[in-house]
């Protein structure tokens, strides 16, 4: 009978090794599985979304930060509608940043696809003038208009393109 009773507790004693061996083969899949899922990057949002998390806010505080991240991101833009050509070579137009605007800005001028000339960097409250252009004639342009990101000198947001008008200026005045 002692071989019975140790028959029974032998048999016994391998099946709870074997459930044992089962559970933590389980959990060392799960946590394997968890470990992977984690681990796979999740898709980047677009370069120019915000990603924000709105849980927890009433509608009326949600409208309050999306208007917040529209003002942050606006940008006025100031161009006149004339550029004024100098035979010397220089240009009378105002390009101007505008105070209120949280970008600093760069100019192109651009005629028949070519670009004749790139302002620097414009802190806001600046503004151009006049300046030196080689190749500019009477007729129609365009002014690109780039925010700068102050801190890498990179393009920031959308630019605007702006249409004027080039006239030879009047000889030996200045506008």
């Amino acid at each position: 009978m002692r071989r019975t009773s140790l028959s029974r507790q032998g048999s016994s004693a391998p099946k709870t090794c074997a459930l044992i061996t089962v559970l933590v083969a389980l959990a060392c899949a799960a946590a394997l599985a968890f470990w992977l899922l984690a681990a796979i990057p999740q898709r980047a949002a677009d370069g120019g979304a915000t990603v924000s998390d709105y849980a927890g806010m009433t509608r009326e505080e949600i409208q309050a930060e999306l208007d917040r991240q529209v003002a942050d991101s606006m940008m006025t833009v100031t161009v006149s509608p004339r550029a004024f050509v100098h035979e010397e070579g220089w240009v009378e137009l105002a390009l101007a940043n505008d105070a209120r605007n949280k970008v600093q800005q760069r100019f192109t001028l651009v005629q028949e696809g070519k670009a004749v000339y790139e302002s620097g960097i414009v802190a806001p409250g600046r503004e151009l003038s006049s300046f030196e252009v080689k190749g500019l004639a009477p007729g129609k342009a365009t002014v690109l208009v780039q925010g700068v990101d102050a801190e890498t000198g990179s393009a920031a947001g959308s630019s605007a393109n702006v249409e004027i008008e080039v006239v030879k200026a009047p000889d030996g005045q200045e506008l």
